[in-house]
């Protein structure tokens, strides 16, 4: 045991080496707003170190100049300095559970879940493949609106579909002259 004989740590302003056989050194920061703390060594130097900031938050620093990295505030909020990564296929998991959560799936490919089945997916090509319904709008009243934007002279189209073939769409023909709302049966102009 790492703690074994270690009763009680120093007060600020004073300095003192425990678990030393370990790599942690606990010292104060003098003239710093951070009290004192244990730094975490290796043989190239300070690696992190772990520290209060005497206003009830915990500091977490690493790297060149042993910076803040991660703050853990008095009301249990967790703030990132800089970018939260995630292994390839990691998963981001909500309410502490395992159903609820964003994964990715390959590369580029990214699922969102809820209730521990694919809600919608996002792939490498910028298309969003929804499992159940999209709804416009949140209320009964006023307007829902889906706009579809086409390249100038293109083309926004609604298409109707089954897993084998194109069965009908709807499209806005922006390049006609004059320009078109046009309904199309398996290639035939309604």
């Amino acid at each position: 045991d790492l703690m074994t004989g270690v009763t009680s740590l120093p007060s600020a302003g004073e300095a003192g080496t425990y678990l030393a056989a370990a790599g942690y050194t606990y010292s104060s920061r003098a003239g710093t707003t951070k009290a004192p703390h244990f730094l975490m060594t290796n043989n190239n130097g300070t690696a992190g170190s772990l520290s209060s900031s005497g206003s009830g938050e915990l500091l977490i620093s690493s790297g060149t100049g042993n910076a803040t990295a991660l703050t853990l505030d008095g009301s249990q909020n967790a703030i990132f300095t800089a970018n939260i990564k995630l292994p390839a296929t990691g998963a981001l998991f909500f309410d502490g559970g395992s159903d609820t959560y964003i994964y990715e799936a390959s590369a580029n490919d990214m699922d969102f879940f809820t209730g521990g089945s694919r809600a919608l997916r996002l792939d490498a090509s910028n298309n969003a493949t929804f499992a159940g319904e999209v709804n416009v709008g949140t209320t009964a009243s006023g307007d829902g609106t889906l706009n579809i934007i086409a390249s100038t002279g293109e083309q926004s189209i609604i298409e109707f579909s089954d897993t084998t073939n194109s069965r009908g769409r709807i499209y806005y023909d922006h390049a006609s002259s004059p320009e078109k709302l046009i309904l199309e049966t398996t290639g035939t102009t309604a």
